[in-house]
């Protein structure tokens, strides 16, 4: 089969990125990183108008970076191993939508429009963030950001009047930290914050002198992370931790002794967070997790609970396999599965990865699985050689967060909050992208 266009005249070209614009060097960083920021600042954008305004942004972000590029004839798009399985899990639930095989086709909507609004800022993170210079500013304002939210969050847990803000009360009522009504996904918040800091703390293009203050703006966040209660949490850290050994350990060009040393340079921040927390603790929070399985909060969904409804949530996956029930569609679904009194609504399964399946079927499962595969296989080969390549610390810090998240949602629903959906999928494409100063090519569209 003969190609379309001679190579010389193909419209699509692999060359080299051109020198990057001024808005792109310094604005876009800093813009992906205050737009997700006033996301969880806005109670964790789970109302519409906060979602809504926030994706608006990132599609206006878009605009600015696209509209140019295509009319002077200079698109430049890296390749990134996640663009097939999000586009087609995408397309697996527009399908639901317009063919009405979902049991709540308005819900499909509503959620296809927030996937599209994440796979705004995946896209954004893979294209935008590309030289050292991008990631090292990207870090440092998330690093910023976490600090200042976690200071703010020890500060109202310490002070607390039961409202969010010392301003704002509940509508059904809830474990306030930070602006968020549940402490998980406060908690799911710094998994990534404080993982992204470790990645700007071991990247190579940080300058030593503040590196100290990098440090102890991750062990603030981290201590606050425990402060807030949530066990989940707690569990998805100290995964996180043992990752980054494994990451600091496993082969590499440094020798095993520079290895060593460079992992266990990570011990005086876990001591310096367990002071913390110890210093700061009330004594209740190092109560609740003494009582891990059975002390549960008032109005909170108890962990004795959530195995069973993950094992009815798999009962709707067997019973819907070629496609799910649709996209959103499980809180209505699941009051006909659940094997025990329910005394409220079951909006979500208190494990994503189920939910997904139950919604998606078989083939929104293999994406899934195929998703997160690659994103570690990518994003572990990505940070590689973090000591010797500036930006791949931060990558490395990048694909930590991922992994909290990703364990941390077998018990709780924290990428069904849009802020931190937004930082996930931003994460995401940030650990897999491909640097452009590592001679990455990318698709660069050429005017006729």
């Amino acid at each position: 089969m003969t190609a379309a266009y001679p190579a010389s005249e193909s419209p699509l070209v692999r060359t080299a990125e051109p020198p990057l614009s001024h808005w792109r060097e310094w604005y876009a960083p800093l813009l992906l990183v205050f737009l997700p920021a006033a996301a969880s600042l806005a109670f964790g954008a789970v109302e519409g108008w906060a979602w809504g305004a926030v994706s608006l942004g990132g599609l206006l972000l878009l605009l600015v970076w696209l509209v140019p590029a295509i009319a002077r004839g200079r698109l430049s798009i890296a390749p990134n191993p996640l663009y097939a399985p999000a586009l087609l899990f995408g397309l697996l639930a527009a399908f639901q939508w317009l063919s009405r095989r979902s049991v709540d086709p308005g819900a499909t909507e509503l959620d296809l429009v927030r996937l599209t609004g994440y796979g705004i800022f995946f896209f954004l993170a893979a294209n935008l963030l590309a030289t050292p210079r991008q990631l090292r500013r990207y870090a440092q304002a998330a690093a910023i950001f976490g600090f200042l939210l976690a200071l703010f969050a020890i500060v109202q847990l310490l002070t607390f009047n039961g409202k969010i803000y010392w301003i704002f009360e509940t509508r059904f009522g809830g474990y306030i930290v930070g602006p968020y009504v549940n402490h998980n996904h406060y908690a799911g918040l710094m998994e990534m914050l404080v993982a992204l800091t470790v990645g700007l703390l071991l990247d190579r293009s940080v300058a030593r002198e503040r590196k100290p203050l990098v440090a102890f703006c991750g062990v603030l966040m981290a201590v606050s992370l425990i402060l807030s209660g949530s066990r989940g949490g707690l569990v998805s850290f100290l995964f996180q931790v043992i990752f980054f050994f494994y990451l600091m350990l496993r082969r590499s060009r440094l020798g095993t002794g520079a290895r060593i040393g460079r992992a266990w340079f990570a011990v005086p921040l876990l001591a310096a967070i367990l002071i913390g927390f110890l210093w700061l603790d009330p004594g209740n929070i190092s109560q609740r997790y003494a009582h891990f399985m059975n002390q549960s909060l008032a109005g909170e969904v108890g962990l004795e609970l959530r195995p069973q409804a993950t094992l009815d949530t798999l009962g709707i996956f067997l019973d819907h396999l070629p496609l799910g029930v649709g996209l959103g569609a499980f809180p209505a679904v699941f009051p006909q599965y659940c094997r025990f009194p329910m005394f409220r609504l079951w909006n979500y399964a208190h494990n994503d990865i189920a939910q997904v399946m139950a919604e998606m079927g078989v083939p929104g499962t293999l994406l899934l699985i195929w998703f997160f595969a690659a994103l570690f296989r990518k994003g572990m080969l990505r940070s590689t050689d973090w000591p010797r390549q500036a930006g791949a610390g931060v990558r490395l810090g990048a694909l930590l967060g991922c992994a909290g998240i990703f364990v941390h949602s077998f018990v709780d629903f924290n990428l069904h909050i849009p802020a931190n959906a937004f930082w996930f999928f931003s994460l995401a494409g940030l650990a897999t992208a491909r640097s452009l100063e590592a001679g990455s090519d990318v698709l660069r569209m050429r005017p006729k």
